[in-house]
């Protein structure tokens, strides 16, 4: 999503996690695929769209993973980018990034771009938001079905199963909309 013309990158959505006392590389790269991730289930609209690979240890923001000490401008992303950031920030934050590494192993896209890569090499496939939307189509299909699945995210078909129906995924909505609503209001306050 974008504020006006300015397209959000990922050192500016990285710029706001860190403002927002996210610390540790992995744990942030994570926390902005997670972040992305969440936007494209449930608007279908990702929060950013840089280049993604399937690395040994999950997911990964090449250009962060490159140049993580850039600075970036957290001013481009939306309030409702700022919701979800915050949303995934706070459902993760006692997780380690290590932890978050380790369950990214179970995400369909991720399995699918180390398809034929030793567990050992880092693999340089993309990881494509099609990608990424079809695992969730796949997800929510095996929520439908019932299936048991082991990604403990905050869009996992797991915390989404935990609630009859879609009820959940509208209740993880409605949570970052109140969010969104309560950074609104006291923005405009301070005017």
């Amino acid at each position: 999503m974008s504020v006006g013309n300015l397209t959000p990158t990922v050192f500016d959505a990285d710029t706001y996690l860190q403002s927002r006392g996210c610390t540790g590389l992995t744990k942030r790269l994570k926390t902005l695929y997670d972040a992305n991730r969440l936007a494209l289930r449930l608007l279908d609209l990702p929060i950013l769209d840089p280049e993604c690979r399937g690395w040994m240890n999950g997911p990964v923001y090449v250009e962060l993973w490159a140049d993580p000490v850039h600075t970036g401008d957290p001013t481009t992303l939306s309030a409702i980018d700022r919701a979800l950031l915050d949303y995934t920030l706070q459902s993760l934050a006692r997780v380690s990034g290590a932890e978050l590494s380790q369950r990214s192993h179970e995400y369909p896209e991720w399995i699918a771009a180390r398809k034929g890569i030793p567990a050992s090499a880092r693999g340089n496939n993309l990881i494509t938001l099609t990608a990424i939307r079809s695992a969730i189509k796949q997800e929510v299909h095996l929520e439908n079905e019932g299936a048991t699945a082991v990604i403990p995210s905050p869009d996992s078909p797991a915390i989404i199963r935990s609630m009859k129906t879609r009820t959940k995924e509208i209740q993880v909505f409605a949570t970052v909309l109140k969010s969104l609503l309560a950074q609104t209001a006291s923005s405009h306050t301070q005017l």
